[in-house]
């Protein structure tokens, strides 16, 4: 299963009683990714390495928080982590980044092999970081359209972000 929370808190009444069945949802989950501001609202002043390592303790292979034009951070239940930065790109509207980084991030592992939840802790750093990227990508595509415009395959894949090379 994979969780991604878009917390609302305006929608949310009791913040204790939320966060009790959030971590029963992560328990329930192989792969969680969560914004910055989610987890900060969630668990606020605590390392998000911290909150990383408790969510694989229960039971998540791989933790993915994002953190808009700064990139990406993947925590591996293995203990490795790493980052991959954000393309830059002129940003427009940044409603629908999260949604798209995660359905991006889900076309990259089933394109790339997954098959099994097992997968996601056994999966090379250097696979992850192809994957980490291709999501990044269609996330900052996105933000360079108006309202949630999730970009296609074809457009993630010929998107060459102004200043740069063509990444992988």
């Amino acid at each position: 299963m994979v969780l991604d929370p878009n917390v609302r808190p305006t929608l949310i009444p009791d913040k204790r009683d939320y966060l009790e069945r959030f971590e029963g949802w992560v328990a329930l989950s192989h792969l969680v990714k969560l914004s910055e501001e989610d987890l900060e609202w969630l668990y606020p002043r605590i390392p998000q390495e911290w909150v990383a390592d408790k969510f694989c303790r229960h039971g998540a292979h791989a933790v993915i928080v994002t953190q808009g034009e700064k990139g990406a951070h993947l925590y591996l239940e293995s203990g490795s982590n790493f980052a991959v930065a954000a393309p830059k790109v002129e940003v427009l509207d940044t409603v629908g980044a999260g949604d798209t980084f995660t359905a991006a991030l889900l076309v990259a592992l089933l394109e790339g092999g997954f098959v099994q939840t097992s997968d996601l802790g056994s999966m090379s750093l250097e696979r992850w970081e192809s994957v980490l990227e291709f999501a990044a990508r269609a996330a900052a595509l996105n933000c360079t359209r108006a309202g949630c415009d999730p970009p296609t395959r074809a457009e993630v894949e010929a998107f060459v972000p102004p200043g740069s090379s063509k990444l992988k």
